[in-house]
């Protein structure tokens, strides 16, 4: 939208209406103008779900199961920016701004442990989730009206395959930080006092230098890169497609992204459902590795469970397991079903389970994700 557009519409609106924006381009009128543009409050956590009792009967020394976590408090949003296109600073007195960050959520408590069996300690308290921080002030730019700015692509998302036919070009804008804001604007303004004043574009070349054995087109056409400029620094996202060993290049200008190695990202998917095993607190599940990945790599599982009778699903739980809850043997992991926290009567001889078992396969900093599902009668 060009300037003059914006300028009529401040026009015909009455003097100290109240807007509430995300990051915001103004424009100044010679109109009296109020932004509010704090930020959001943060949510307060959950409460730590209280552990549900244990099966003692199997006569068997067991210590009780501790409460769930209560769930951190968010923190709150910081206030959003503000963008300000000028042709005279006096202009700016007529803006009143409101940028304060929202104020931090109240973490959850957590839940309550459960009784031992045969003579086990009883379950803790689950901690209280953490503290957090309020939102920031959100910032000012400056930029006078007489700029002709270029486009400045900071952030690009890339195919191998197109990386590897020509260089990208990436740009960033460079800010001067000044302070004395606050005597710029509304004195009634609730802002930081500094701000960022527009100086010029610089443009980044970013090169492929592929070092890799296996011919770039063979495997990794699909995978999928986001390069971005932070500072003075090359920022590199692998999300899908091929695992990377990669180490990034400067030469004055240009970047260069060297790929020393790669593999394609199904060789990280090699694991599937074994059986489910035991009931009550040994109920596990078996999950097998087929073969050894191709280079060193971190597991986290995640899984959703659903009581399945007659046909039908109800949800039971979703449960990130903790690294002492699932063990290595072999080609196999062991995950602890029984050690989770929902009903015993879920776990017993008879019942039903399905379940959808998230994996996070991570390697060289990047991770992967894929999903297994199977249903199992205890």
């Amino acid at each position: 939208m060009n300037k003059s557009i914006f300028i009529l519409i401040f026009i015909f609106i009455p003097l100290h209406t109240t807007f509430s924006f995300g990051d915001v381009s103004i424009y100044p009128s010679g109109e009296e103008m109020v932004y509010d543009l704090q930020g959001e409050n943060g949510e307060d956590g959950i409460n730590g779900i209280n552990a549900y009792e244990m099966d003692c009967s199997d006569g068997v020394y067991r210590d009780g199961r501790d409460g769930e976590d209560g769930a951190d408090a968010e923190p709150g949003r910081d206030g959003k920016d503000a963008i300000i296109y000028y042709e005279k600073l006096k202009d700016l007195k007529k803006i009143t701004l409101y940028q304060k960050g929202g104020r931090p959520g109240t973490p959850g408590d957590g839940g309550h442990g459960t009784a031992g069996c045969n003579g086990g300690k009883p379950g803790e308290e689950g901690q209280r989730g953490a503290f957090a921080s309020a939102g920031e002030y959100g910032k000012i730019f400056l930029i006078n009206e007489s700029i002709v700015l270029n486009k400045a692509d900071s952030t690009k998302i890339i195919s191998l395959e197109e990386f590897s036919k020509a260089p990208i070009t990436l740009s960033k804008i460079i800010w001067e930080k000044r302070f004395g804001a606050r005597s710029l604007f509304d004195p009634s303004s609730d802002i930081r006092n500094t701000y960022w004043y527009y100086k010029r574009i610089e443009d980044f070349e970013i090169k492929l230098r592929w070092r890799a054995s296996t011919p770039i087109h063979r495997y990794f056409n699909n995978t999928k890169l986001a390069f971005s400029i932070q500072a003075d620094n090359l920022s590199v996202t692998s999300y899908r497609g091929a695992i990377i060993d990669y180490r990034i290049l400067r030469e004055g200008q240009t970047f260069i992204f060297e790929v020393l190695d790669a593999n394609r990202d199904d060789e990280f998917k090699n694991l599937d459902l074994g059986k489910m095993r035991g009931h009550g607190e040994d109920l596990y599940l078996e999950v097998k590795q087929k073969y050894r990945p191709p280079v060193a790599v971190k597991t986290r599982f995640v899984i959703s469970l659903f009581n399945y009778k007659l046909g039908k699903e109800s949800f039971i739980g979703q449960y990130e397991l903790d690294e002492d809850l699932f063990i290595k043997e072999g080609n196999y992991y062991y995950l602890s079903i029984g050690q989770l926290n929902f009903p015993m009567r879920f776990k017993q001889k008879g019942a039903k389970l399905k379940v959808h078992l998230s994996i996070y396969r991570s390697a060289r900093l990047q991770t992967r994700a894929f999903a297994l599902k199977g249903l199992f009668k205890i």
